[in-house]
């Protein structure tokens, strides 16, 4: 499966470039098991029957009847990792809790960066070059939290999706700093297919004050420029080389004012050839996933956006609907689209006839398969397990540092309550 880094980089991938952060699997992304005292599991699920889950923490095998499991998350969520390393810190251990907070402004948690760093601005720190990544982290953390206000707020009604023109649901779906971030997640630096690799060399743009910041937060770092020529000369290289210290040396912080300005092969196969094969022309369509239920709510617990114009290669409506048939899954914990085992996906399983499919699409007029009985040697089908296990990076499996709520969840979560305690 793809990786995120070039190969020569694989050490430092596996590091974290001293983190501390050992959540993030070579293979697969953590799972979430919620315990009926509260507890929260982070971990690898290695088994799971009607009896037990069995969750690999931290190296240590942990056995979890069933009935003492509230809630399980296949992809654990940022915000519970968050919470699992939180109650970890070792007290004093400040580097941890910088690193912690430094994952956290990665990953678009920006109040829990905050309380963390708000924390060590309460004690003495006895190393200058932790102290001054502190405070570069302290800037970028404002940075991030003006763009944010900076952001037109959503109207104050939910919107009927399905009684909007699809122009006017452009603010409901993902904003161009979200598919900036993709974009750069998703990013191939190398063509792995030839020997030795082949230099892509993706459109990118990283500013003069970001590559400052950048040099200044991690001058201590022996990989990074620190002399004034070394420092000029790195700024003179072009956006695809420069990048590659970004991502070697892990400054997540820093992706999002790196600007991608095409799509990565991954999300250029998504918007111009998957996503109108299989959600604009099937997934998506009125009858299906299209527009709500008879009782106003997504039919199957999911929603799909329409592009506007009839342009199926809209970009907005082709990152969103990746998003929302990512974060998607059903009862059985089944996802919409899984990276790490793309045959169990619901938009590969939900394609095939009836008879041969796993979990078969639901009886519904008008549905029909996209793939032939004897799938495996379709070539169609091939093409779309291999952009999910190989063209997507398996590291987002749990997201992009973002989180995203479509107008239809906003409009359930400001519905009023019902007033029959009994129901």
């Amino acid at each position: 499966m793809r990786r995120f880094h070039p190969l020569w980089l694989v050490p430092a991938v596996l590091v974290l470039a001293g983190l501390g952060y050992n959540l993030l699997w070579a293979d697969e992304p953590p799972s979430a098991v919620e315990l009926e005292d509260g507890q929260m599991l982070i971990g690898q699920v290695t088994d799971r029957d009607e009896g037990q889950i069995t969750i690999v923490v931290e190296g240590e095998t942990i056995r979890v009847p069933a009935d003492d499991v509230r809630n399980f998350n296949r992809r654990a969520r940022s915000a519970d990792i968050f919470e699992f390393r939180r109650q970890r810190l070792e007290e004093g251990d400040h580097t941890a809790r910088y690193n912690l907070a430094r994952w956290a402004v990665a990953e678009g948690l920006l109040d829990e960066a905050a309380e963390q760093l708000g924390i060590l601005s309460e004690v003495e720190i006895e190393s200058q070059e932790l102290q001054d990544r502190i405070d570069v982290l302290e800037m970028i953390l404002e940075q991030r939290r003006e763009a944010d206000a900076a952001r037109p707020e959503r109207p104050d009604e939910p919107v009927d999706v399905t009684e909007t023109d699809p122009e006017d649901l452009r603010e409901w779906m993902l904003s161009d700093e979200q598919i900036n971030i993709m974009r750069v997640y998703e990013v191939e630096l190398y063509d792995r297919t030839t020997d030795p690799p082949r230099p892509l060399r993706p459109n990118i743009v990283i500013d003069n004050e970001t590559i400052e910041r950048f040099l200044d937060a991690y001058r201590h770092d022996d990989r990074v420029p620190r002399t004034p020529q070394q420092r000029a000369a790195f700024r003179r290289l072009p956006g695809h080389q420069q990048i590659e210290l970004f991502f070697e040396v892990r400054a997540r912080e820093f992706y999002a004012d790196i600007r991608m300005r095409q799509d990565p092969r991954s999300l250029a196969t998504w918007r111009n050839n998957l996503h109108p094969r299989y959600v604009i022309n099937n997934c998506a369509t009125a009858g299906c996933h299209g527009s709500p239920g008879d009782d106003g709510r997504p039919v199957g617990g999911l929603q799909l956006f329409q592009p506007p114009r009839g342009n199926v290669r809209d970009l907005h409506t082709a990152y969103t609907n990746l998003i929302l048939l990512q974060n998607f899954s059903n009862a059985a914990g089944y996802q919409g689209i899984d990276r790490i085992r793309p045959e169990e996906s619901l938009l590969v399983q939900h394609s095939l006839p009836r008879s041969v499919a796993r979990r078969p699409h639901p009886e519904v007029d008008g549905w029909r398969s996209r793939f032939p009985t004897n799938y495996e040697r379709n070539r169609d089908y091939r093409a779309l397990i291999d952009w999910m296990g190989n063209q997507l990076n398996t590291a987002r499996a749990d997201g992009y540092g973002f989180t995203y709520r479509p107008p239809w969840e906003e409009a359930e979560q400001q519905a009023p309550a019902d007033d029959d305690p009994e129901q």
